[in-house]
């Protein structure tokens, strides 16, 4: 009943968007969904707790965090290290578009903690590839680097073909440290892929980069004879 109670205070400050009285409200519920073995209900109010803090927009970020934080106390709770590991890393997101670096770190190393004690190599590659994205927008390219290649050792580690993204982020990290030639073999590596036009396209253009400081000009007008530049 009491799970209830709360639910329904919960459910009318979302629908009045009353975020003050939300955020006082959030962990009474999660609390004693815990104490009423109501893990259930808590999980869901957690879900949408983390789909309001992406779609809201008129939430100081220092808000968005406190609400997120308490989804990740909650998720420590119940032993839910892949709900504690997503909300980690959109704190870390938001700690990064606010140039809060280390804080973007220190979120994203305790839940790797917590992931590591739990063998869950998966939710750790997810980690490090959240930590060189912070990295990166840091402009840390030898740290990103580092935690791309991090994280693509692991995937493989556990027969899982690393996203894209992840190999695309790698090979920039790469040239942006000056190995354009590892940088060019990857580039080219993701192109026999089925992927996006316009990832193509970034590609080419990276890789025209690449050929230039290489000073292999052959293949830069290659690639150039296959750019688009309505995609610019």
């Amino acid at each position: 009943m009491k799970v209830l109670i709360h639910c329904g205070k919960f459910s009318r400050y979302v629908f009045e968007q009353n975020y003050k009285q939300l955020a006082i409200e959030l962990p009474i519920v999660l609390d004693c969904a815990i104490t009423n073995d109501c893990i259930d209900a808590g999980k869901e109010l957690c879900e949408l707790i983390i789909y309001l803090m992406e779609v809201v927009t008129t939430l100081p970020s220092e808000s968005k965090i406190i609400f997120l934080r308490d989804v990740v106390y909650f998720s420590r709770q119940i032993d839910d290290c892949d709900m504690e590991v997503r909300t980690s890393i959109k704190i870390a997101e938001i700690f990064q578009s606010n140039n809060a670096f280390q804080s973007a770190y220190r979120i994203l190393s305790e839940a790797e903690t917590n992931a590591r004690e739990r063998d869950n190599l998966n939710l750790v590659a997810k980690l490090h590839v959240a930590a060189g994205a912070v990295s990166y927008s840091e402009q840390d390219f030898e740290y990103a680097t580092k935690y791309f290649f991090s994280a693509i050792g692991l995937y493989s580690s556990l027969g899982i073909e690393p996203p894209i993204d992840v190999l695309s982020n790698f090979a920039t990290s790469l040239m942006d440290i000056g190995q354009l030639k590892h940088a060019a073999e990857i580039y080219n590596d993701i192109l026999s892929n089925n992927i996006e036009t316009e990832l193509i396209q970034e590609i080419y253009l990276n890789l025209m980069i690449c050929y230039r400081d290489l000073n292999e000009w052959e293949m830069v007008q290659d690639i150039f004879d296959k750019i688009d530049i309505s995609y610019f």
